[in-house]
């Protein structure tokens, strides 16, 4: 069982339906937008809880967050969303950063040109990406793309490999 937190942010005024799916492909049937917090979802095959919240709107964007977390078993697990009310569509969805991820959990359809953490998603922060000035091509793990608020990252990019800097306390 693996414990894992991931964000889906429906962007605003769209809202959309969720369901998940198992590695044994048992569904957790549609989930409305409109449904109070704190779903629980019971998956019998895999013996996996999960529990589901949804805040619409959330606090500080006003897009819809839908958070998925606990005792996963391991396996390819599938998410469907369906329009309750759509304008344009757009969603994004996060994992959290490698450190924190169970290892070997990606995304097998995610988009290579978006690959941001937490700040560089926020408002009014500058971030900033690195490339492997060696070589002069750019590094895979570096951030990049556009946030959920549709703004280009990073905003400034700097030479990453082998920078003779300090180390912590001198």
């Amino acid at each position: 069982m693996v414990d894992l937190t991931f964000y889906i942010w429906i962007r605003r005024p769209n809202r959309m339906s969720i369901n998940i799916i198992s590695t044994d492909r048992e569904k957790a049937n549609f989930i409305s937008s409109k449904r109070k917090n704190g779903e629980e979802i019971k998956f019998v095959l895999s013996n996996t809880i999960m529990r589901l919240y949804n805040f619409i709107p959330e606090h500080f964007t006003g897009h819809q967050a839908i958070i998925v977390f606990r005792n996963l078993v391991s396996g390819i697990w599938r998410i469907q969303l369906s329009g309750d009310y759509i304008v344009d569509g757009r969603y994004d969805i996060w994992l959290p950063t490698k450190e924190v991820l169970p290892e070997g959990t990606i995304f097998l359809e995610a988009d290579p040109n978006i690959k941001l953490t937490i700040p560089s998603t926020a408002r009014k922060v500058v971030t900033v990406a690195y490339y492997n000035n060696e070589r002069n091509v750019g590094i895979s793990e570096s951030g990049r793309g556009f946030n959920s608020n549709g703004l280009i990252n990073p905003d400034v990019i700097t030479a990453g490999v082998n920078i003779l800097t300090t180390k912590p306390l001198g």
